[in-house]
């Protein structure tokens, strides 16, 4: 992504603006750098822990006042990043440009945040959920064959949720899925906010999710979301599920 012109408005200096003009603004990984046309590389800032909205951070809504809000009447299509102790007014060219902006540095921070989490029990990030996760919006999302944590799965969630989410095709075979995890994953794929709406397959073999559980209502619930375009619920190998391994007809 590139972002050509922004205000970044410093903590230190209340009440004035820099103008950064003309600069083109490119998010690699976590560093959020800027250039200028002629001279190159300015700096960058990294995204990990900074805060990115539509609205003025503290302004209580769009076109909020202060030297951002002056900023914001002057260019359509802005967003703000808090970011390093600095404030930093973007703005640009579409609304749809915009809101791409705002979900991919969401995105890059949820990467940070399964990645720190995930080595903080023991265990190892999965590439693949990472490679989504730095913006790839696959169709095909396969996350079987490894444990899915609920570090994995809340990532995941996260993803599902997001506006550029296109995923159709869901797996995640011989993962050992537990009810806790499903339900995380039943509430994205069930939430008003989901952007998976067009959902094809889900496949959730041989895992550890049982009727006692709550796996059964769980999986109800997606079949209830989704039923006109699922085509493909797989479940076998969940003996715990009992007879809710042929729900809707279409397991395998």
């Amino acid at each position: 992504f590139k972002q050509k012109t922004a205000y970044e408005i410093c903590a230190c200096l209340v009440g004035s603006e820099m103008c950064i003009r003309d600069s083109w603004f490119v998010l690699q990984g976590y560093l959020l750098s800027y250039y200028d046309p002629k001279d190159g590389l300015k700096g960058s800032l990294d995204v990990r822990d900074c805060i990115v909205d539509k609205d003025e951070p503290g302004s209580g809504g769009s076109g909020g006042g202060g030297g951002g809000g002056r900023a914001s009447e002057k260019h359509e299509n802005p967003f703000y990043v808090l970011i390093e102790g600095r404030k930093l007014f973007l703005s640009a060219e579409t609304a749809l440009e915009r809101d791409a902006w705002i979900t991919t540095i969401d995105m890059r921070k949820q990467r940070w945040q399964y990645v720190k989490k995930t080595l903080a029990v023991g265990h190892a990030p999965d590439a693949r959920l990472l490679h989504v996760l730095s913006g790839n919006y696959e169709t095909h999302v396969d996350l079987g064959g490894l444990p899915a944590t609920l570090e994995k799965v809340v990532a995941l969630d996260y993803y599902l949720r997001s506006p550029l989410c296109n995923a159709v095709h869901i797996a995640i075979d011989d993962a050992s899925l537990g009810d806790l995890e499903l339900q995380v994953l039943a509430d994205a794929l069930c939430a008003p906010t989901a952007r998976a709406p067009s959902l094809r397959s889900l496949s959730l073999r041989n895992n550890r999710m049982s009727a006692a559980g709550g796996g059964a209502a769980h999986l109800s619930r997606v079949w209830l979301a989704h039923g006109s375009t699922l085509a493909s619920l797989r479940l076998g190998g969940n003996a715990r599920l009992g007879g809710a391994t042929s729900a809707g007809g279409s397991s395998k």
